[in-house]
């Protein structure tokens, strides 16, 4: 297996410490009401997708990278993206038409419409055999505690990468939000099959496999050891048929 650098978390949401913006209605739909898709400045070395009160910002991102986020997909289960897809990069702003904060499901609602309207993206899903990982739970929740923020809209995954350890809080975090954190981790996309219902909290500490030499790693165990020894899960790479989504028609985004 191969653990990828995590740079950025599309799960984190992060509302503006200056105003406070209350969460929008769970069962809203909301869409894009201004919005803008723009190419990367040259010299923009930031990257990131974020939440500021009601406006949505994804910086510094393919569009192979923002698709999988709409979708909630890994890169993997593309098929048939031109090649700018992978090598051109994007912003992408806007504010919903709906008041409140939208949660990781509503953005996701928001950027897949938004690439309808402003790429013509249209796609069809099918199933190829490939290899994936699966997380189940051997063990039924195992190590894993009820969210005590089950009541709250949004779900947090926060965490940082110091040289060679990764630490990550996840709260109120499903295990379909677990598994799409890993689908930025691992070389593949990860399939949730545990069948635990609920939300929970909980933390996560491991070792980067690609570390340099040197690194402190604090003797921290690699990724799939760590989600066995701290979670009682089990994450195994495994070969099956998984869902893929096909792109039928797509056109490269203009200056706008």
């Amino acid at each position: 297996m191969k653990v990828l650098p995590l740079i950025l978390l599309c799960a984190t949401l992060t509302a503006s410490a200056q105003t406070e913006v209350h969460d929008m209605d769970k069962n809203a739909h909301p869409h894009f009401d201004v919005a803008t898709i723009k190419p990367t400045r040259p010299d923009d070395q930031s990257s990131g997708f974020h939440t500021m009160g009601e406006r949505i910002w994804i910086e510094n991102q393919t569009m192979a990278t923002i698709f999988a986020f709409a979708y909630g997909i890994h890169k993997a289960q593309i098929v048939n993206a031109p090649d700018w897809f992978g090598s051109d990069h994007f912003d992408i702003r806007g504010t919903p038409d709906i008041k409140g904060q939208p949660n990781l499901q509503q953005q996701r609602e928001m950027v897949a419409a938004l690439l309808e309207e402003r790429i013509g993206l249209k796609l069809h899903r099918d199933k190829h055999e490939m290899s994936r990982f699966v997380l189940q739970a051997p063990h039924g929740a195992g190590k894993l505690k009820p969210s005590a923020h089950a009541s709250q809209n949004l779900p947090d995954q926060t965490g940082n990468n110091d040289g060679g350890k990764q630490d990550w809080g996840f709260t109120n975090n499903t295990m379909k939000d677990f598994a799409d954190f890993l689908q930025y981790v691992v070389d593949r996309p990860v399939v949730n099959e545990t069948g635990l219902p609920g939300s929970f909290d909980f933390r996560l500490k491991w070792a980067n496999d690609d570390a340099p030499a040197n690194a402190d790693n604090g003797n921290l165990p690699g990724l799939l050891t760590a989600i066995g020894e701290q979670l009682g899960l089990s994450f195994k790479s495994s070969r099956g048929p998984t869902e893929v989504l096909v792109i039928d028609h797509v056109e490269r985004p203009s200056d706008n």
